[in-house]
């Protein structure tokens, strides 16, 4: 083995595993460094070297007004794109990887459902296994009503249409709910959701449903890469990666990326695909380097932000 790569295995098998309960980012604002940004989009870039972080952001001002917020599928017959290849096809101006895939499918599936323009792309799953038992569960959602505005909710399709709880699925390792109760649940009325998880923030709070949305016994929980959407008190929209497992970026675990949301002014967010998924692209260019490559991971959904 060349010690090279011996020294990677070793750095990140036997690294620091300090869990954090304050995160303090250097932020500087470098709007002006992306040729032709459109005004009313902010982006930001962060760095922690003691954990070590780097962290960028891009503030969507006034969706109501001044952009349009859209749920984004690949096009491509195996249903994967990198996100500058969306941008590059349906002229965003930014542009986040979205909900979880199967890897191992070709054409890939959709891992959660996927609802654009008011039609379900991909249903939910019906169960998911984890110990030898069933579990169903109302998973995080990000959607976007007619209006560009969004929210973040924990949902689900019934007969083609979403419903929406203001509280999680109240599944425990070991004991799973018996069913949905759609009686607690609301008609979602929103044009475009992509479901991921968990829910990081909920109404002001830090709120990490891992558990109920069924994320323990996976790789889920743990330091990754990250990706995040999240929404401030004032509507604006919130799209937020973390570069991880390198030597500049470690990576945070579901609660370290929930106190950066919460830190960056997130009322609501929600955590999205990350690992090697993970990236942010803004009119035309990389901002993050995901796992530490200068190149993007084909994905099947996206976030994508158009000037009105």
């Amino acid at each position: 083995m060349p010690f090279y790569l011996m020294l990677f295995l070793v750095f990140f098998s036997c690294g620091d595993t300090q869990r954090y309960s304050v995160i303090p980012i250097n932020w500087t604002n470098q709007s002006s460094e992306i040729n032709d940004i459109p005004d009313g989009l902010e982006l930001y870039a962060g760095t922690n070297e003691t954990i070590p972080l780097k962290v960028w952001y891009v503030k969507v001002t006034r969706p109501d007004s001044l952009f349009d917020v859209r749920g984004l599928v690949s096009t491509d017959l195996d249903k994967r794109e990198t996100p500058l290849q969306m941008m590059q096809r349906t002229g965003a101006d930014v542009v986040i990887n979205a909900g979880y895939f199967r890897m191992d499918k070709n054409p890939t599936n959709h891992v959660g459902f996927l609802y654009l323009t008011n039609t379900l792309i991909e249903p939910p799953f019906k169960t998911l296994l984890r110990w030898n038992r069933r579990y169903r569960t109302a998973r995080g959602a990000f959607g976007i009503f007619d209006s560009g505005l969004g929210e973040i909710a924990w949902s689900y399709s019934r007969n083609d249409s979403l419903f929406r709880w203001y509280q999680p699925t109240p599944n425990e390792p070991n004991n799973p709910v018996k069913f949905l109760d759609f009686s607690n649940a609301e008609y979602w009325p929103v044009r475009d959701a992509i479901q991921a998880g968990p829910v990081l923030i909920k109404d002001g709070k830090i709120n990490i449903s891992s558990d109920e949305e069924l994320f323990f016994n996976t790789k889920i929980p743990g330091v990754h890469p990250r990706s995040a959407v999240g929404i401030d008190k004032n509507g604006n929209i919130i799209l937020c990666v973390v570069d991880g497992r390198q030597m500049e970026s470690r990576g945070v675990d579901l609660n370290e990326l929930a106190i950066i949301m919460y830190d960056i002014g997130c009322v609501d967010a929600l955590n999205l695909d990350g690992g090697g998924s993970s990236a942010l692209v803004a009119n035309g260019k990389l901002l993050n380097r995901p796992a530490g490559l200068t190149t993007e991971r084909e994905v099947m959904s996206a976030i994508g932000v158009f000037s009105r």
